[in-house]
């Protein structure tokens, strides 16, 4: 049995936290060039 890669969408705050409390084998897609979504700081 093979194990299933979790795509998780979105690299805000809420998809962060699903990464880290799923671990195991995962990919984050964002469209931003930088994670973070709107808990991002800009300069």
């Amino acid at each position: 049995m093979s194990k299933k890669k979790i795509i998780i969408i979105g690299a805000g705050l809420s998809g962060l936290s699903a990464a880290f409390h799923l671990g195991g084998n995962y990919e984050i897609y964002e469209k931003e060039s930088q994670p973070g979504g709107l808990c991002r700081s800009k300069e």
